[in-house]
């Protein structure tokens, strides 16, 4: 059974806790959605240091990260382009000087996660690779957070997330997603 533990009410102490890339997007402000759920997860993150808890990162969220926010850097200089329809793509323009500065940034955002928490790869212990495959077959989630999921529950970690494919995985969950609370 998945527990839910509502991040604007966050008393767990002495825990591992994965952010999803999720969170991460929302902390470092990539995301689109309210401020009201930065400012909770926020609020969240601050909580669970002066609990105690050590926040983890793995290289899965680490890359996704990269991506995404790399990609919404990339939508926002071209949503900003005189002709965006003559825009170069992406793998093109994000090897240009134009959007080295915004490469740089992901970067040192990427490295003051991994100062700020414990890094910990991961391997093919967590998870047994054709059960995930099978699990992901059947269009539950996404095959990395397959791997999230298989990970947390190896690692014994909490994971604080916004995404709805998690709520019914039977893991630990941190959120203020409504969907999630009341599910």
């Amino acid at each position: 059974m998945t527990k839910r533990i509502d991040a604007r009410n966050v008393s767990i102490s002495g825990r591992r806790v994965l952010f999803d890339t999720n969170i991460w997007l929302f902390l470092n402000g990539y995301s689109n959605e309210a401020s009201r759920k930065t400012t909770i997860y926020s609020e969240a993150y601050k909580q669970l240091l002066e609990n105690d808890n050590v926040i983890i990162i793995n290289d899965y969220v680490l890359g996704e990260f990269c991506n995404r926010s790399c990609k919404i850097e990339y939508e926002n200089h071209k949503s900003c382009s005189e002709k965006p329809d003559e825009f170069p793509s992406f793998k093109r323009y994000r090897a240009t000087s134009e959007f080295a500065p915004a490469m740089e940034s992901v970067r040192d955002t990427c490295l003051n996660i991994i100062d700020d928490c414990e890094f910990v790869p991961v391997d093919g212990g967590h998870y047994k690779i054709t059960d995930v495959l099978m699990q992901f077959c059947r269009g539950n989630l996404d095959f990395t957070d397959l791997i999230l999921a298989d990970y947390c529950s190896s690692e014994s970690a909490v994971l604080m997330t916004d995404d709805f494919d998690f709520a019914g995985r039977g893991m630990e969950i941190i959120t203020a997603n409504p969907k999630i609370l009341r599910s």
